[in-house]
């Protein structure tokens, strides 16, 4: 008998090992070596929740931080990863959860007021008079009581076999993988934003020049007028520079067209 119970204990100790393949994190600081060109890594193992490095930071132009800081509130993409994230956290919360033991507690008060003809004799056969039985309440006296009641219940799995092990190890996987995606999206949002706002600046810088050159165009264009009334110069001139004048009108109101976008 001793012999068998020592035998059935090695094998429960044996089935304590989990089942299915370990999970590894990725080495990402090895990835990264194949798509990002420079010394200083974007992605850093165990960080990802830090959010991106502040590169645009470095153009030292308040209103570039305004940009970041508008496009990271108001960006439904992100928020929607943002909530998901939150949902992963959840979901590994609530697996870790399930390594530990279960337990609730409960307790109730009830006033109860019992009816007349539970009291009414029934003994001897006799229905309840002079001559036999136990007489009943008198009317309206029905007796009233309090019944107190709680309750205790606790629950343990044991993860013999490791699904338990294997179901928290993924959700904190999940987890990882979606923290990892939350700072791409916000990594993405950050970089159009900069680039449309430098955009921006480069349709207003042509259109300041393009209306620097159409005033001196026009202006040109008048001199070269009045020295055509003088016979100093052939309408030709005055053909070629109105021309130019137009040209430069035509190619300012494309820039303004963009700026407008």
């Amino acid at each position: 008998m001793f012999r068998n119970l020592c035998l059935l204990a090695a094998l429960s100790l044996s089935a304590c090992v989990a089942v299915g393949p370990k999970y590894t994190p990725p080495d990402v600081q090895k990835l990264q070596d194949n798509y990002i060109y420079g010394n200083r890594p974007l992605y850093v193992a165990g960080k990802a929740d830090e959010g991106p490095i502040s590169w645009w930071q470095a153009f030292d132009d308040p209103n570039i931080d305004r940009v970041v800081a508008l496009a990271r509130e108001n960006n439904r993409d992100l928020a929607r990863v943002a909530a998901q994230l939150e949902a992963s956290r959840a979901a590994a919360s609530a697996a870790r959860r399930g390594l530990l033991p279960q337990g609730g507690v409960g307790f109730s008060i009830t006033r109860q007021e019992a009816a007349q003809a539970a009291f009414a004799g029934f003994a001897g056969g006799g229905g309840g008079g002079e001559d036999g039985g136990d007489a009943p309440p008198p009317a309206g006296d029905n007796p009233e009581f309090t019944l107190y009641q709680a309750q205790a219940q606790a629950s343990w799995e044991v993860d013999l076999f490791g699904r338990l092990r294997r179901q928290t190890q993924a959700a904190a996987a999940r987890q990882s993988a979606q923290a990892a995606l939350l700072a791409d999206t916000e990594r993405l949002v950050i970089a159009d934003a900069v680039d449309t706002y430098l955009l921006v600046l480069e349709a207003l810088s042509r259109r300041r020049v393009a209306l620097d050159n159409l005033a001196l165009q026009r202006r040109s264009l008048d001199l070269i007028g009045e020295l055509f009334r003088l016979g100093e110069v052939p309408e030709l001139d005055v053909l070629r520079q109105d021309t130019d004048v137009n040209t430069t009108a035509a190619q300012l109101t494309v820039i303004e067209n963009a700026v407008a976008d």
